[in-house]
């Protein structure tokens, strides 16, 4: 697997030659191999894909939805309350650092996080795609 992905990365029309002996191949089995590892290949493309990657963007999109709602409160606050007490005063101090934190953290997710998949993806897309070809030995 290892060099399958050190070979993706220089290429991009990926061709697996598996080396089997002359008498142990099997046609028959050859063309369910490839059928399978094709489906691997496309089942971890979909999972990594959808389930990974997205949940991610997904999870980012919340914590900004929340941040900038919590940012919000703390205006209403500011806002509806000028005079300053204590609560007033300490909501603000809790409110405003915790808007801040979730925009923040969740555009890392979705501008950084969300990247950090992509080379696996890329093989994984290859992989899927790669011709493969069984030769004897």
């Amino acid at each position: 697997m290892t060099e399958a992905k050190k070979a993706s990365y220089e290429k991009e029309d990926i061709i697996l030659n598996l080396m089997v002996p002359k008498e142990k191949r099997v046609i028959k089995d050859e063309i369910i191999i490839k059928k399978r590892l094709k489906q691997h290949f496309s089942k971890h493309y979909y999972i990594l894909n959808k389930k990974v990657r997205r949940k991610i963007i997904h999870n980012g999109e919340l914590f900004i939805s929340f941040g900038i709602f919590i940012m919000l409160i703390a205006s209403i606050i500011m806002f509806k309350f000028p005079e300053t007490n204590i609560i007033t005063s300490f909501l603000i101090v809790l409110l405003e650092p915790a808007g801040w934190f979730l925009f923040w953290e969740g555009l890392n997710l979705i501008i950084f996080e969300s990247k950090k998949t992509e080379p696996e993806l890329e093989f994984y897309r290859k992989m899927s795609n790669a011709k493969i070809i069984f030769s004897s030995y």
